[in-house]
């Protein structure tokens, strides 16, 4: 019997037609040697959640929806809170959460990445930037898929760490805890959301793969996938570009704001010729 893969994908306002477009990736890549079923968790006002519903997909949809809607702009608190409503939702041996405006690049992603998950390696995705005040070596939000069990033991939150005037808290990275963080000895690295993964892996024993962050914006010789002047990044894993993120999806309009639209095309253009 096929184990199941879900796939948890938080939707806020404007999430609507990128999740649309994700999931039509995601159809035209998987392997389909596992489950999918699909989990959309609402954490604001105004997801039009009637349209989550009609997307086309031959897979299996279930909408979870946050008690307390937040309006306006969105929020690392909100989104931590999505993820974890959606992780706690999850009862299959493999779970994902992964970004609205993300696609798939690498056909048979799924079962190439749960291939690595063995000898105490939970969890696989995205790596933040070299340019980002963020932990380095470990999968984060954008995207990562994991082993449902061993990472609900660690008490994993995807929340991020806040001060009191409710800013991401930042720390320190020093001779003791460079090596849980992946950066050098006197970085200083915000708490974003999935802030948690390092550390909670590092405490039971487990480790994480993270897919290298490539960008025209940080050196233009490694791109495969991405073309020079597009906005986002490709994550590599071997050399392969297996998804892209575009970013800014709150106030990009998927029709036509030029980013998006050069995005999408891309994605179409890489689909069609792999």
């Amino acid at each position: 019997m096929k184990e199941t893969l879900q796939i948890g994908i938080p939707c806020g306002r404007n999430s609507e037609r990128f999740v649309e477009f994700l999931i039509n990736t995601i159809d035209r890549t998987v392997s389909e040697e596992y489950v999918i079923k699909y989990i959309f968790g609402i954490n604001q006002k105004g997801v039009d959640e009637q349209f989550l519903k009609n997307i086309t997909t031959k897979y299996e949809k279930k909408i979870v929806v946050l008690d307390l809607l937040l309006g306006g702009a969105g929020t690392s608190n909100g989104h931590g809170d999505c993820l974890n409503l959606i992780f706690q939702t999850m009862n299959s041996k493999y779970g994902m959460v992964i970004d609205s405006d993300t696609a798939f690049l690498f056909k048979g992603w799924d079962k190439k990445l749960i291939s690595l998950l063995k000898n105490g390696t939970a969890i696989i995705g995205t790596e933040y930037g070299i340019d980002q005040e963020r932990y380095m070596g470990s999968p984060n939000a954008i995207m990562s898929l994991f082993l449902v069990n061993e990472l609900r033991r660690t008490g994993l939150s995807w929340r991020p760490r806040t001060n009191k005037s409710g800013s991401l808290s930042a720390l320190d990275i020093t001779d003791e805890n460079y090596q849980i963080y992946g950066r050098r000895p006197g970085d200083r690295i915000l708490l974003d959301t999935s802030c948690e993964i390092p550390e909670r892996l590092h405490e039971f024993g487990y480790s994480g793969i993270a897919m290298t962050l490539v960008s025209p914006r940080i050196d233009k010789s490694k791109i495969k996938f991405m073309k020079e002047g597009m906005r986002g990044e490709e994550y590599q894993l071997e050399g392969a570009p297996v998804l892209t993120h575009l970013g800014r999806s709150l106030t990009r309009n998927f029709h036509s704001n030029p980013a998006a639209k050069a995005w999408t095309t891309r994605v179409d253009e890489w689909l069609k010729n792999t």
